[in-house]
This record gives structure tokens, sequence and C-alpha cells, in this order.
């Protein structure tokens, strides 16, 4: 039996995502440059901080997986840009049905 397991690579990746921290824009104009400036510094530190903790998961699991006896085959850009096509259609239809997911996420938690 073959199992494909698309592994994030968040090495390679890190430079093509990010993350947002919201809040609302008036109120954080209105706070002292030292303190947005702290904020700013938290954030990104956060961040390099969780791009750094899933890389090392990343690398235990691969290391786990190849342990037992895993085959892992690590697909240059061609191949993943063959698959990302292939995958278009299923991705939009995912994407396409977020707003309605999210909708009903929010009343779940807020019942």
């Amino acid at each position: 039996m073959t199992v494909h397991i698309r592994i994030a690579g968040y090495q390679a990746e890190q430079s093509v995502h990010s993350r947002a921290v919201f809040c609302n824009a008036r109120s954080l104009a209105s706070w002292p440059e030292d303190i947005r400036s702290a904020l700013s510094a938290a954030v990104s530190e956060g961040s390099a901080a969780q791009w750094r903790f899933a890389s090392e998961e990343e690398t235990a699991l691969r290391s786990a997986l190849e342990a037992e006896g895993v085959s892992i085959t690590d697909l240059d850009e061609a191949a993943r840009a063959a698959f990302r096509r292939a995958a278009r259609t299923v991705i939009e239809q995912a994407y396409s049905e977020l707003p309605q997911r999210f909708s009903r996420l929010l009343r779940d938690v807020m019942q």
C-alpha cells in the first residue's frame, strides 16, 4: 500500500506564509511608540519561534517515519507545481466553502 503525506517544508516555505495579529487600528495608533515597537518585536519573535518549532517538529517526524521504513520523496519545484495544478479544483472548492464554515464555527463558539 502506498500512502502519500505532504510534509510542509517549513524551512523552505517560511517566506511564503505569514501570520496576522488583529487589533483595533485606532486604538493601536493611540499607543505610545515604544509599546507599538515592543508589540511588533514580540510578534516577529513569536512568528520566528513558531516557524522554528514547526521545522524542528517536522524534522523529528520525518526521522521517526524514516525509522519505521517510510520512504519520503522530496518534490522539486516542477513536481510541486504539477501537484498544485492537479489539486487546484479541490483547493478552490475548499476555499469557496471557508466563509460558510467559518460562520458556522463562530456561531457554535458563541452559543
